[in-house]
């Protein structure tokens, strides 16, 4: 059994494409007892739907309730393929900023890419990019999917049953989305910026090691897919050398998840199960954990304590940022407003409500 610490620096309130509830909050204040961490940090997915915008005052209210909760922003945007005006979204990340939000999280998904339709690299986003770079504002972006997402033939039934093969015309090209994530790099050379899962180039660790060589201050995450962990294993003794060669940019993470109603399992059980899968994979020299007997990293206990604890502390500050209740009372009020304009559906609107009214309650206490 584990005895390190252990900051999980990639969470979420609900699963990506199920509604968020006010029950979440509680849920992650849960794992954090029953996974045994030393701090969490919750990422809220945003972008255009009705249904999402609550997750911004959900975080800040976890953040509130839970004093080892960190949480990442997540930007909104109007309907797909429309833009705001380029300085807009750099005036979001200050104001999530300053509410309280310890960073940024962008979300990059191939549907996403897709759906917006212009490049990671585009002018529109240059504002944005700046600014996260001139202050230093930590961020989590999630680009692409596995490599084998982009063949329907070679994609996993979870994949094709979801809509996550991406083989259509207007489907960014699996080789493109790093390009423009090179240039992206080239031009902020300063970001502050983490990949999760270890940016879907497990399998092919010289190709990620030239990113983390060209650009010092990239990082990577651990967060299964576990495609992740089946990649590493299938070739442990180079993986074992690049945990040491990168040891101080490789971050823990789980993306665990609340629970919706309904469903049978307790998320803090679940939570402590995933936990304790990765850190077995990253402390022993075999692991069960992840099904059929499989190597290990078997990282000594100075690199295991930097992946699972101290660059995180390292990348987004000792302490959580603490809340400005005037500032999230205000983002709670403006969003509960702009749902009520956005969608008629009574769930969302009274969830969102919800939420946004425990957040203003609990910044007026």
């Amino acid at each position: 059994m584990r005895t390190n610490a252990i900051i999980d620096g990639h969470l979420h309130l609900s699963p990506t494409r199920t509604q968020t509830r006010l029950s979440n909050v509680d849920d992650l204040c849960a794992i954090v007892r029953g996974a045994g961490l030393e701090a969490l940090c919750v990422q809220s997915i945003v972008l255009w739907q009705a249904c999402d915008r609550l997750r911004n005052p959900a975080a800040l209210l976890l953040k509130l309730r839970q004093p080892q909760a960190y949480a990442f922003g997540g930007l909104m945007h109007p309907a797909p393929g429309t833009f705001l005006a380029p300085e807009a979204y750099a005036a979001q990340a200050l104001q999530l900023r300053a509410a309280g939000f310890d960073g940024i999280k962008l979300f990059g998904k191939p549907q996403v890419r897709r759906a917006l339709g212009v490049p990671f690299d585009a002018p529109v986003w240059r504002p944005l990019f700046e600014t996260l770079e001139r202050e230093q504002i930590p961020v989590l972006f999630h680009l692409g999917d596995p490599r084998e997402f982009w063949h329907w033939e070679t994609a996993p039934a979870f994949a094709r049953e979801n809509g996550f093969v991406y083989d259509a015309p207007d489907d960014i090209p699996f080789d493109q989305q790093y390009a423009e994530i090179d240039r992206l790099l080239d031009r902020f050379p300063g970001l502050r910026i983490v990949f999760a899962h270890f940016f879907f180039l497990s399998d092919d660790l010289p190709r990620l090691a030239g990113f983390l060589d060209r650009h010092p201050s990239m990082r990577i995450d651990i967060t299964p897919g576990t495609e992740l962990y089946f990649n590493l294993s299938a070739q442990i003794d180079a993986a074992r050398g690049f945990f040491r060669r990168y040891a101080r940019r490789i971050q823990f993470g789980t993306d665990n998840v609340g629970v919706p109603p309904g469903q049978a399992f307790d998320p803090a059980a679940e939570a402590a199960a995933r936990v304790q899968a990765i850190w077995e994979f990253l402390a022993l020299p075999r692991t069960e954990a992840w099904g059929p007997s499989m190597p290990g990293l078997a990282l000594p206990g100075d690199l295991l304590e930097r992946v699972c604890r101290e660059n995180f502390l390292d990348f987004a500050g000792a302490q959580p940022r603490p809340v400005d209740p005037e500032r999230a009372a205000a983002l709670a009020r403006a969003v509960d407003r702009e749902v009520r304009r956005m969608t008629v559906d009574r769930q969302v609107q009274e969830e969102t409500h919800a939420v946004c009214d425990a957040l203003c309650q609990a910044c007026a206490g």
